[in-house]
């Protein structure tokens, strides 16, 4: 019943806790670090710098489980497995990180996988 009503769920959920744990682990890493290093005491910046940062690792993590639960979504596949499987055969392994740029992942992420930032390589070379 439930895999009825949300399919890719499961992905979700499994990636969750690893993701929000690198985010919080990395944040209070930058803010100690800051505050005691560099002597830092702005709070709007040193949160606005602390998040930033620690949103890059946790979209390692969170991004390409979200290309394989969009899969499961649009019905393309059943198990996460398959999903997996059919995006490292198109598209190579950089393929699962390619849906940062659909789902807003920042243009970092981007800038890695294409030459315009976003979407498709539109490089001639």
């Amino acid at each position: 019943l439930l895999r009825g009503l949300y399919r890719g769920g499961q992905v979700r959920l499994l990636v969750a806790c690893p993701s929000q744990a690198c985010f919080f682990v990395t944040h209070d890493a930058v803010i100690v670090g800051l505050t005691g290093i560099m002597g830092f005491s702005d709070l709007a910046v040193l949160e606005l710098v602390a998040s930033l940062i620690a949103t890059l690792p946790s979209n390692g993590i969170r991004i390409p489980a979200e290309s394989l639960k969009q899969k499961l979504q649009a019905g393309v596949t059943d198990s996460a497995l398959t999903a997996a499987k059919q995006i490292v055969k198109d598209d190579g392994v950089v393929g699962v990180g390619e849906g940062c740029c659909r789902a807003g992942g920042g243009g970092v992420c981007c800038l890695v996988h294409t030459a315009d930032g976003c979407g498709e390589d539109t490089s001639d070379g």
